[in-house]
């Protein structure tokens, strides 16, 4: 089997309503958590970091049923969060089983498995992006814009307060269909890097240049 036909992950389960996604990470938390085969995961990427949003996903799922408004907002955000979280798992273990299909399938994510070199047009990721913009937002808040180009689906924002030629240091704050919006969280005085690329049926695109900025 070639690079190009390499068996991978779903990484992405949006689609899920809220009782099949908490089943589908309690799953891969089972399936990952004290499991030597996938080697050493990421502190900010791990099933024990898992497992903690896993708990709260649990009291905002139910708070949200109430139709509270907060709880909603608490349910959204910490689904994004665990989005993240396990979008950082899978591309730790896709790295390290190297398309190997029987590891994959020992990990509870979902397997997609490639067609024949015949069967299909062959499709490329987006290219990489150039101008995108990152400025100031309100306080401790960050705008961006990534112009998309063809074949993308969304565009993931990465960033980090530490060293940006440092892997590990990055962190994942999202993906977003909508190629902009508003990143929160920050510290106030604090600089940060952030980078992004476009993402499409055949998986992800370069990264743009990385833009440093202090955060007002």
């Amino acid at each position: 089997m070639t690079a190009a036909m390499l068996a991978s992950l779903v990484l992405n389960y949006e689609h899920l309503s809220d009782p099949k996604y908490l089943l589908k990470v309690g799953v891969i938390i089972q399936a990952t958590k004290g499991n030597p085969e996938f080697g050493v995961f990421p502190e900010h990427g791990s099933p024990e970091k898992l497992e903690e949003k896993y708990n709260q996903l649990k009291i905002a799922f139910e708070g949200a049923r109430d139709k509270s408004r907060s709880m909603i907002k608490l349910r959204n955000a910490t689904r994004k969060e665990t989005d993240g979280i396990l979008y950082t798992m899978g591309h730790h273990i896709q790295s390290h089983c190297q398309g190997n299909e029987e590891s994959l399938r020992k990990s509870g994510y979902e397997l997609r498995i490639p067609r024949g070199a015949g069967s299909a047009r062959t499709l490329h990721p987006p290219a990489q992006p150039s101008g995108w913009l990152v400025e100031q937002g309100a306080s401790t808040q960050l705008k961006f814009k990534v112009p998309p180009t063809r074949g993308a689906v969304f565009c993931e924002i990465w960033c980090t307060e530490g060293d940006p030629s440092i892997e590990e240091n990055w962190q994942y704050k999202g993906g977003f269909t909508e190629f902009e919006g508003v990143l929160n969280s920050f510290k106030k005085g604090a600089r940060y890097s952030l980078r992004a690329r476009l993402v499409g049926k055949a998986g992800a695109g370069d990264w743009t240049n990385t833009i440093s900025i202090v955060v007002e």
